[in-house]
C-alpha cells in the first residue's frame, strides 16, 4: 500500500505531492486491473486523504472500474455520490462505468437511472453507456427495454455498434423472442455491421428456446457460408433446438459435423446429443455417445448420467438405468433428485415396486439425496403398476408427510389409479374426496380412476354421480371417463342409461371406441333389443372401428335371446376373425345381406 514516508511534515512539497499522486493513481489501476475493488477503494478513501491528496477524476474512475470488474454496482454507485458530495463533477466515463457495473448484476432500474440523470449534468449518453445499459436490461430480462433503448439511440445521435446489436440480441435471447433476434440479426446487415459470432450464437439460442429447431440449423448454416466461424457455441445451441423438438437426428448429424468444422465436440454437446436421444426413446445412441465422452478425453457429469438415465427409462431399459445409477458414486458424480426420479421411473415402468421403493426410501437418504414429487409420484406408480395398493396409500399418506413433500394432482391419480386396480373402490372414493380440502384440483384423470373403480365394482350410482360432479367441477370428460360409466350401467343391468349415456357422447363429441361399442352392444344384449344390437355393430366400421371377439358374441347372444336363428346363422356366415387372438378384431364378407338387409329395419338406440 501507498504511505507516507517517515519524518514528513503537515504539507507536501509540490513534486513531492505529484509522485504521491502518482503512486495512487498506478496502486488504483494496478487494483482495478485485478478487480481488487475494497483495496482500491480503501486507498481513494483513505490513504489518498492520509497524504492529504484529493482524490481526482482519474482516481475516481479507475476506482470504478475495479467495481465494474467485480461487478460490484452498489460501491459503484456510492463512489459517483461522493463524487458529488465534494464538486467533483463525474465524467462520462464515470457514468459509463457505474452503468456498466450494473450491466453485469442485471440492476437495469439502477441503469436506467444513471443514464436517465446524465443531461442533468450536461452528459450526453454515449454509445459504451447505452450498450451497458442495454446489457443491463437483458440481464435483468427487460428485453422490451433493450429493444427501446436500442432504437432510441439514433434520437441520442448515437450510431448502434455491433456491441449494442449482440447486447440487445442477447437479451431477446434471455425472453426466448426468436423473431426480434432474426430482425435484428438482419438489420444489422442492411447497417452495415458485421454480425460476429457473439451476433449468430445468440441468435441460434434465441431460436433454440422458442422451439425454432429449423431456424437455428438455418442460421448456422448461414454462419458457415458468410466465413462467420461457428464455434463450440453456435453448435451447441443448434443440437440442443433439434433436441428440445425432437430432431434427434439432426442433433446427431451436428455432433458428427463438428471435427470436419475443425471444432471439437464438448461435454455440453454430448450431452445436447444424448438428451435429444433420450427425448425420443433412442437409448441405445444415447448408450454410444455417453460412450464417446471419455474417448474424446470429456468426462461425463451429473447431466451426461441424468439423461443416459433417462434414456434407458423411456426405451425399458431398467437393469441400465440402475447401472448407471450405481456408477455415479465411483465416477465421482454426485447423483441428484433427478438422477433417482429417473431410475426410480424406469422401474415403475417394468411393476419393479419393490426396487422403486428400495431406491426411494433407502438409497436417496443413505446419498443424502431428499426425494422430491417426481420420485415419491414415480413410486406410488410403481406400486400402482404392481398391485401393490397398500404400499400407494402408504406412500401417500404416512411417507409423503413425513418427508414434508405436499402430495400433487400426479400423486392422488396414482394411488386412486392403485386402489381402482386393487378393486378398492371405497379408498378410491376417499382420496377424490379429500383432494379438494389438500388444496389438490381432481382432473379428468383422478374422475377417471375411481369412475373406473365403482364400475369395477357394480356402483353404477356413484359412478354416475362422479360423471355428474365432474361436469360441475369443470373437467372435461373423456371417452375413457363415459366408457366407464356406461359399462357400469350395462354390467348393472341399467340398460336405457348405459344407452342413454353413450349417445350423450356423439352429442358432446366425443368419439365411441370400441369399448363403448362393446358396453352399447351389451346393454342392447341384456334387454333382448336385437336391431339395436346389430345397428351397432355395423355402425362400427363405418367410424374405422372393427367389432372384435366380445363384440360379436354379444350380438351373437343378443340374437339368440331374441329367438332371431336364421338371422343369427346369416350374422356369423358373414363374420371372420383377423388374427388369432381371441382379442383380434372381425370383419364382414360380402355375403353377409341377410345382415346388412336386417339394417335397414334396425333403429338407433334409444
Amino acid at each position: 500500500m501507498v504511505t507516507a514516508g517517515r519524518g514528513e511534515g503537515t504539507s507536501l512539497e509540490p513534486h513531492r505531492c505529484r509522485d504521491e499522486r502518482h503512486r495512487c493513481r498506478a496502486a488504483i489501476d494496478k487494483f482495478a486491473r485485478g478487480a481488487h475493488w475494497q483495496e482500491a477503494i480503501s486507498l481513494l478513501r483513505c490513504e489518498m486523504p492520509s497524504l492529504r491528496l484529493s482524490p481526482d477524476m482519474i482516481a475516481y474512475n479507475s476506482t470504478l472500474n475495479a467495481c465494474k470488474r467485480a461487478g460490484q454496482w452498489q460501491p459503484a454507485i456510492a463512489l459517483l455520490s461522493d463524487m458529488l458530495g465534494m464538486t467533483l463533477a463525474p465524467d462520462a466515463i464515470s457514468y459509463s462505468t457505474a452503468v456498466s457495473s450494473c450491466s453485469r448484476s442485471g440492476q437495469w432500474q439502477h441503469a436506467l437511472r444513471l443514464v436517465g440523470e446524465m443531461p442533468t449534468m450536461t452528459l450526453a449518453p454515449n454509445l459504451i453507456c447505452l450498450s451497458a445499459c442495454i446489457s443491463a436490461c437483458g440481464q435483468g430480462g427487460q428485453w422490451q427495454l433493450a429493444v427501446d433503448l436500442l432504437h432510441g439511440m439514433p434520437c441520442l445521435r448515437v450510431t448502434p455498434n455491433q456491441i449494442s446489436y449482440n447486447a440487445t440480441i442477447s437479451a431477446l435471447e434471455k425472453g426466448s423472442q426468436w423473431q426480434p433476434a432474426l430482425s435484428l440479426l438482419s438489420q444489422m446487415r442492411e447497417m452495415s455491421t458485421i454480425p460476429d459470432t457473439i451476433s449468430y450464437n445468440a441468435t441460434i439460442s434465441a431460436c433454440a428456446k422458442g422451439r425454432q429447431w429449423q431456424r437455428s440449423v438455418d442460421v448456422l448454416h448461414t454462419m458457415t457460408f458468410l466465413r462467420a466461424e461457428p464455434n463450440e457455441i453456435s453448435y451447441n445451441s443448434a443440437i440442443t433446438a433439434c433436441g428440445r423438438s425432437a430432431e434427434w437426428q439432426l442433433s446427431v448429424t451436428l455432433l458428427e459435423s463438428m471435427p470436419r468444422a475443425r471444432i471439437a465436440p464438448d461435454r455440453i454437446s454430448y450431452n445436447a446429443t444424448i438428451s435429444a436421444c433420450e427425448k425420443r426413446g433412442r437409448w441405445q445412441l444415447a448408450l454410444h455417445f455417453f460412450g464417446a465422452l471419455p474417448n474424446s478425453g470429456l468426462t461425463p457429469n451429473e447431466i451426461s448420467y441424468n439423461a443416459v438415465i433417462s434414456a434407458c427409462e423411456k426405451g425399458g431399459q431398467w437393469q441400465l438405468a440402475l447401472k448407471f445409477l450405481s456408477e455415479m458414486p465411483r465416477a465421482r458424480v454426485m447423483a441428484s433428485e433427478i438422477s433417482f426420479s429417473a431410475a426410480i421411473s424406469a422401474c415403475e415402468k417394468a411393476a419393479r415396486w419393490q426396487l422403486a421403493l428400495s431406491l426411494l426410501l433407502e438409497e436417496m437418504l443413505e446419498r443424502g439425496v431428499a426425494p422430491n414429487n417426481f420420485s415419491c409420484n414415480a413410486a406410488i406408480s410403481a406400486c400402482e403398476k404392481g398391485g401393490q395398493w397398500q404400499m400407494a396409500l402408504c406412500l401417500l399418506l404416512t411417507q409423503m408427510p413425513v418427508l414434508r413433500i405436499t402430495p400433487n394432482e400426479i400423486s392422488f391419480n396414482a394411488a386412486i389409479s392403485a386402489c381402482e386396480k386393487g378393486d378398492q373402490w371405497e379408498y378410491a372414493v376417499c382420496l377424490l374426496s379429500e383432494m379438494p380440502a389438500l388444496g389438490v384440483t381432481p382432473s379428468e384423470v383422478s374422475f377417471s380412476a375411481t369412475i373406473s373403480a365403482c364400475e369395477m365394482s357394480g356402483n353404477w350410482q356413484l359412478a354416475l354421480d362422479f360423471l355428474g360432479r365432474m361436469r360441475a367441477a369443470r373437467s372435461t370428460p373423456s371417452e375413457i371417463s363415459y366408457n366407464a360409466v356406461v359399462s357400469s350401467c350395462e354390467k348393472s343391468g341399467q340398460w336405457q342409461l348405459a344407452l342413454g349415456l353413450f349417445n350423450t357422447m356423439h352429442d358432446l363429441k366425443l368419439t365411441p371406441d370400441e369399448v363403448s361399442y362393446n358396453a352399447a352392444i351389451g346393454a342392447c344384449e341384456r334387454s333382448s333389443h336385437w336391431q339395436a344390437a346389430l345397428a351397432l355393430i355395423l355402425k362400427m366400421p363405418q367410424l374405422s372401428l372393427q367389432p372384435n371377439e366380445i363384440s360379436v358374441s354379444l350380438a351373437s347372444t343378443a340374437f339368440q335371446r331374441c329367438g332371431q336363428w336364421p338371422l343369427l346363422q346369416s350374422f356369423l356366415g358373414g363374420t371372420r376373425p383377423i388374427g388369432d387372438s381371441p382379442r383380434d378384431q372381425w370383419t364382414w364378407t360380402p355375403g353377409s345381406s341377410l345382415a346388412l338387409h336386417c339394417a335397414t329395419s334396425a333403429h338407433r338406440p334409444t
